[in-house]
């Protein structure tokens, strides 16, 4: 993509050469300089004050910066956002969306492995949950308070690690697994979506009776009221959860509707 105004071609461009493309409008420069570098300031100085352009022509890392500035809330430091900027385009909104929702997305990572001796959790960025046979449940329980405190989470994307191909969940650790999605589905109302990817992809299969259904069922509650997305699951399987989700919808249904009659 070339610029005509600036005859600059920003293929490419980079943070430095973005900083380099900023600092060479803004450097000061004495009026009687005749070095070249001087008179290509001021040329391009004076082609910046008449240039009109499409926001999309920016580089990329300019449109980050100010999609940063325009939709990022932070009440301490006094920046509002401005969401109805996204409504100018498609692309816009594709690209900004992301940055308007960054404090209300949750990322978080649940590994189910027996290697691990020590289970740790991390609250720089993502939430990465770790549960072993060897700690209590007291870090699903935490896991669950800190998120019911966002006041603003709508989005909750969980990947989920029910062990390696060689090693599955334990049975008795089944409990924990199921408590994990539970407090993700009592979750307040402004949670919309919730999206599950499943590693390895026959972690269910490996279930098999009433173990298997407690599972789906844990699994099918979060899509009861909210927009659930299964990732990584065989298709017979998500059949299953779907149609555990199509009953318990049923059976809320038919609880709301008798309230209303008494």
């Amino acid at each position: 993509m070339t610029l005509p105004q600036f005859a600059l071609d920003y293929n490419g461009c980079t943070r430095v050469q973005l900083h380099r493309f900023i600092k060479d409008r803004t450097i000061r420069t004495r009026t009687n300089s005749k070095t070249k570098k001087a008179l290509l300031v001021k040329v391009l100085q004076t082609l910046d004050q008449t240039a009109n352009f499409r926001f999309m022509d920016l580089p990329a890392e300019m449109r980050n910066i100010i999609y940063e500035l325009l939709l990022t809330r932070n009440k301490f430091a006094g920046m509002k956002a401005y969401p109805a900027l996204l409504r100018a385009s498609k692309q816009m909104y594709k690209e900004g969306y992301g940055v308007l929702m960054a404090e209300s997305v949750l990322c978080a990572g649940f590994r189910h492995l027996k290697d691990f001796v020590r289970p740790g959790t991390k609250m720089t960025g993502d939430i990465d949950l770790v549960l072993c046979e060897y700690e209590s449940a007291y870090f699903t329980l935490e896991l669950g308070h800190r998120l019911g405190r966002l006041p603003k989470l709508s989005e909750v994307s969980l990947d989920v690690e029910f062990g390696t191909d060689g090693h599955l969940v334990p049975p008795f650790q089944e409990r924990r697994v199921q408590t994990l999605f539970h407090r993700f589905a009592t979750l307040p109302k402004h949670l919309r979506r919730v999206e599950l990817v499943f590693q390895p992809g026959h972690c269910i299969n490996a279930l098999h009776g009433v173990r298997r259904a407690n599972i789906l069922r844990s699994i099918a509650r979060l899509g009861v009221d909210k927009t659930l997305v299964i990732k990584g699951l065989d298709r017979s399987t998500e059949i299953e959860i779907w149609e555990f989700v199509r009953l318990q919808r049923a059976d809320q249904q038919g609880q709301l509707a008798m309230s209303d009659s008494q």
